[in-house]
């Protein structure tokens, strides 16, 4: 081959190279820019996925403020619907308070009007004719109800009937009932209480009498517990105890009787000896040494401490004194105790009962007067004298 041929051919491959390389270039540069867009569109991409993700954020919050103010809203007006439910409480507990206050100032005037119906009655100033028929209203057949005291509540009664016939006058009045003598056809003698103030539900006039009873029967075990642990601490006691045949008598009207048409009374065995009283039923201590001896009056203060100590082991809301010791001393040297009283912490809304004062009045009174003797000392009884 000519070297003319040979140059012009290098001539081509070189002028082919260039246009290769330039070619080359050319898609080199393209793909670059296109890199370069495709990058662009990215960051594009990730301003705008930020841009909505700022969107959808502040949209959140703005619901949730939104869910706030109703939240808010809603609960304004959930308290203010409480505040006008709980003044219509407050008003209708104001009403059910007045209306228990008038119940009871009611039912204390006609305890009142009873009371001084009651000192108008005659009254016997001696025992009866037991075996005679003057001054007796005819025997009738009433129903007596006999009860025990099972973990602190009144049994079920035993329910029998008995023909009985009551004096036609009065032989005491207390502060709450009026006093009968009573008798029954073999001749039992007992004493019948009748409350001043009755009212004209029979079922209502037996609970205020099973009070009495519970309350008698509660001082019953309390004494003989008081006595049981004396003896074990070898403390010298005087011989007391509570009357124990007490029961609850169901009488068919009398032109006397309410509007329920039956009369209910508190029977217990006529108790013979020298009457004293040597606590009041509002815990004041009563009687003097002289009156009734130092050991007789020392058992009646103790009795009281222990039962107060006791009642405290059994919460404060269960804490109880009683009161209201009086009874009979007995020809043996004995005493018999009759009409105890309890009073109990003061429960809002409830009506207490006639005899109670109230646990911490009578507790503050007793207190307030009584000193420890030995007995209170060999019992480990606390001095509540300050």
């Amino acid at each position: 081959m000519a070297d003319s041929e040979i140059a012009a051919l290098e001539s081509e491959i070189v002028a082919l190279l260039q246009t290769l390389a330039k070619r080359d270039h050319d898609r080199a540069v393209k793909q670059l820019e296109a890199a370069q867009n495709k990058q662009e569109h990215v960051k594009q991409m990730q301003k705008l996925q930020y841009a909505l993700e700022i969107a959808q954020a502040k949209a959140q919050e703005l619901q949730r403020q939104k869910q706030h103010k109703q939240a808010k809203a809603g609960l304004a007006s959930a308290k203010a619907q409480q505040a006008k439910i709980e003044h219509q409480v407050k008003k209708v507990k104001a009403l059910q308070r007045n209306n228990e206050e008038k119940a009871a100032m009611m039912k204390d005037i006609n305890h009142r009007k009873r009371y001084i119906e009651v000192l108008e009655l005659p009254t016997m100033h001696s025992l009866p004719d037991w075996d005679g028929n003057t001054n007796w209203e005819a025997y009738q057949q009433v129903q007596q109800q006999v009860y025990k005291l099972e973990n602190g509540q009144l049994s079920k009664p035993s329910i029998s009937h008995i023909r009985l016939r009551r004096s036609q006058d009065l032989f005491a009045r207390g502060g709450f009932r009026y006093v009968y003598y009573a008798q029954t056809d073999s001749g039992e003698q007992y004493v019948a209480k009748r409350l001043y103030a009755e009212g004209d539900e029979l079922e209502n006039n037996i609970k205020d009498v099973e009070a009495d009873i519970k309350d008698h029967l509660t001082a019953d075990r309390c004494i003989r517990d008081f006595h049981r642990r004396a003896k074990k601490a070898h403390a010298s006691t005087a011989s007391m105890h509570f009357t124990s045949s007490v029961s609850l008598i169901i009488v068919k009207a009398h032109e006397s009787a309410p509007a329920c048409g039956s009369v209910v009374y508190f029977l217990e065995r006529v108790i013979e000896g020298d009457y004293c009283k040597w606590i009041q039923n509002n815990g004041d201590i009563n009687a003097a040494p002289s009156v009734c001896g130092q050991e007789v009056l020392d058992t009646t203060q103790a009795m009281v401490h222990f039962s107060y100590e006791m009642s405290l082991k059994k919460g404060r809301d269960r804490r109880y004194m009683i009161t209201d010791i009086q009874g009979f001393q007995l020809a043996s040297g004995s005493t018999t105790l009759i009409d105890p009283a309890i009073c109990r912490p003061r429960v809002r809304g409830a009506r207490p009962a006639g005899a109670d004062y109230g646990i911490r009045s009578a507790a503050n009174a007793f207190f307030k007067a009584h000193r420890c003797s030995h007995i209170c000392r060999a019992l480990k009884l606390d001095d509540h004298e300050s």
